[in-house]
């Protein structure tokens, strides 16, 4: 079933998709993903950590650079954008930047699939 969704009067998404990291309860990552009426994808992001904080939205008003034509490249390129900006923020937030470069590194696919029965 596809998602739609919605813009208020200021153009920004009031039902992105989100993605959250977590490092212990202190400190979150957000990364949101929405469709735009052009086929487009945009992402907008939210960080809260120690006394340091941000959000800001999808918007209808993105310049063509910042609007993606898959949801994929728009996921990586919001969660390389947050790994960029939280990295300047300081070393306690490495543990958080190590999590969201896991999100972008490939998955390995095994070369061959075993059958439970075939380890006995």
């Amino acid at each position: 079933m596809k998602q739609e969704y919605h813009f208020n009067e200021h153009g920004t998404c009031t039902n992105p998709t989100h993605h959250t990291f977590k490092c212990s309860k202190k400190y979150t990552a957000v990364i949101k993903l929405a469709q735009l009426p052009n086929g487009k994808w945009v992402y907008g992001m939210g960080f809260s950590g120690q006394s340091q904080g941000f959000e800001y939205g999808c918007s209808l008003h993105e310049s063509n650079s910042n609007q993606f034509d898959s949801k994929r490249a728009c996921y990586e390129s919001g969660v390389a954008w947050m790994i960029q900006v939280i990295s300047g923020r300081g070393e306690i937030y490495q543990r958080l930047v190590e999590i969201l470069e896991m999100e972008l590194r490939p998955v390995a696919v095994p070369a061959k699939t075993y059958i439970q029965l075939d380890l006995f």
